[in-house]
């Protein structure tokens, strides 16, 4: 059986959960990769837009969209997270 994620592309869209009758957006990617000694780990981008309250010396205040990326790394995955499947070559 094919597994889209470790088999495929190796990259899948991260949807937020619907809230109140809301559709579900993508909020980022996770991806497969191999670390520098060759042990499967996974790559987690989350895309957000963040409002910054700017002030400065009392005269000045104002707010500023800002879109933000946050990136983070698992290690030690044995398993894909969606078919299940070892993702060790030797198991």
């Amino acid at each position: 059986m094919s597994c889209y994620f470790c088999d495929g592309s190796r990259i899948e869209s991260i949807h937020d959960f619907p809230h109140h009758g809301f559709p579900n957006k993508t909020i980022g990617t996770m991806t497969l990769m191999r670390s520098y000694d060759g042990e499967p780990m996974v790559k987690v981008e989350l895309d957000t837009d963040v409002t910054l309250d700017i002030r400065v010396d009392g005269s000045f205040r104002g707010c500023e969209d800002v879109s933000v990326t946050a990136t983070g790394f698992i290690e030690g995955v044995n398993f894909c997270p969606f078919c299940g499947r070892s993702l060790k070559e030797n198991e």
